[in-house]
């Protein structure tokens, strides 16, 4: 009877699932793995940083699954190019989509504050935040215990400058994200947060597909996976919207 009463977070949940296809739809994730590939850190670093850079669209996809459908593939061939061993890339590429389900919005814990009238959601993403750097650092250290291999880092002198560079075809992405926030802020006196989430963030996606697919980058520096996905806007759009029924 409460499920039925809640009916309107199998909409929400929906359209999560539409906004992570879209964002497989992108070049996104490659674009931030560029910022991070001239530091040339060993697996178990590198994966710390990709879990907690997923931690973000995994707490607004709503659910782990979603996240590692949409960026799986380079998450898992990112790692294993940075040596790690093949069950490690796997085990590191599932957790990428699973951290993050506790942080806000996630719609995981709004159904559970919903369920549950003892707690409310800002408790339990108060919490939440704990246990997702505990979890976290917890798997960082551990890693670095049982690796086999020795720290690495390029010389800042010569990542420094590449990682620059190349937060520069993020940044417009970043930017279109801040605009949609600001118009739904200052026109609709809306702000993003647990609840409107899941209506903002397909306009915010649409933006980034649009932007993506005008912004096309010539066909011989695209990778293999890149060029099935170089197709027009509403091609991709049809195609996520196939992907998430």
């Amino acid at each position: 009877g409460q499920m039925m009463e809640l009916s309107g977070v199998f909409l929400n949940l929906s359209l999560y699932l539409w906004a992570g296809m879209l964002l497989k739809q992108t070049r996104v994730v490659d674009l931030f793995l560029n910022i991070v590939r001239p530091w040339g850190f060993s697996p178990e670093v590198l994966t710390y940083i990709i879990l907690v850079a997923a931690a973000i669209p995994t707490a607004y996809n709503g659910a782990s699954g979603i996240f590692v459908i949409a960026a799986g593939a380079v998450v898992y061939r990112e790692i294993a190019n940075s040596g790690a061993r093949r069950q490690y890339a796997l085990a590191a590429t599932a957790m990428s989509g699973s951290l993050g389900v506790v942080l806000s919005p996630c719609l995981l814990v709004v159904v559970i504050a919903a369920l549950n009238k003892q707690v409310t959601t800002d408790q339990l993403f108060s919490w939440g935040t704990y246990v997702f750097f505990l979890s976290s650092t917890l798997f960082l250290l551990m890693s670095l215990i049982l690796s086999k291999e020795k720290f690495k880092l390029a010389p800042p002198s010569i990542a420094m400058p590449q990682s620059a560079r190349a937060l520069v075809p993020v940044s417009p992405y970043v930017v279109i994200t801040l605009i949609v926030v600001m118009i739904y802020s200052q026109l609709l006196d809306t702000k993003m947060d647990e609840f409107t989430a899941p209506m903002m963030l397909p306009i915010i996606m649409l933006a980034v597909v649009w932007f993506d697919k005008v912004r096309r980058e010539p066909v011989h520096t695209l990778t293999a996976e890149q060029r099935e996905r170089r197709v027009g806007f509403e091609g991709a759009v049809r195609e996520a919207t196939n992907d998430t029924i």
